[in-house]
This record gives structure tokens, sequence and C-alpha cells, in this order.
């Protein structure tokens, strides 16, 4: 698979492939989901706005983890830095 840029949410599964930019008006994201992370453990981290943000998971198989607890809001630059297995999804509104 790669990276779907097509739709609502976003679906990334390959890591440093592509930085979303974006000029005004600034994407608003609500969700960020990673979905089926493989093992306990592995890592995801994405950088917004220059900042990195790393999560691990803790369960394998088939999880979902809501990777912020509120919407992030307006972002200026969204990155998939790593991931170690499972797929993203980018809700935008």
């Amino acid at each position: 698979m790669a990276n779907d840029l097509t739709g609502n949410p976003l679906i990334l599964d390959t890591p440093a492939a592509i930085t979303l930019y974006s000029n005004e008006p600034r994407m608003w994201i609500r969700e960020v989901i990673w979905r089926n992370p493989g093992t306990a453990g592995d890592d995801l981290v994405l950088t917004v706005n220059g900042a990195a943000i790393s999560r691990k998971s803790t369960t394998s198989g088939n999880a979902d983890y809501s990777v912020f607890e509120q919407p992030l809001g307006r972002v200026e630059s969204f990155a998939l830095t790593t991931l170690d297995s499972g797929t993203v999804e980018v809700w935008l509104d």
C-alpha cells in the first residue's frame, strides 16, 4: 500500500515519504488515529509544526489509538516520521 492523500481521512503508511504543508488557510486536523500496530512497543513519530510527537503501542494486533486527546486544530506542517507498523488516519475538517 502507499500513502493515500485523495480523501478524508488521509491514509498514511509510508513514513518520511511526504510532509504535508499548508499555506493560508492552514490545515485543520480533527483527529489522528493509529490503526493496527503490530506489536507492543512499536513506535509512531509525527512531526507537527516542527515538533516531534512520539507514541508507543501497548498492545499487539487489532488496536486503534487516538494519538491526541483533542483536535490538533490548525497546523502549518505535518509529517509521518516513523511508523513501525499499521496505518495512520489523519482526519481533516
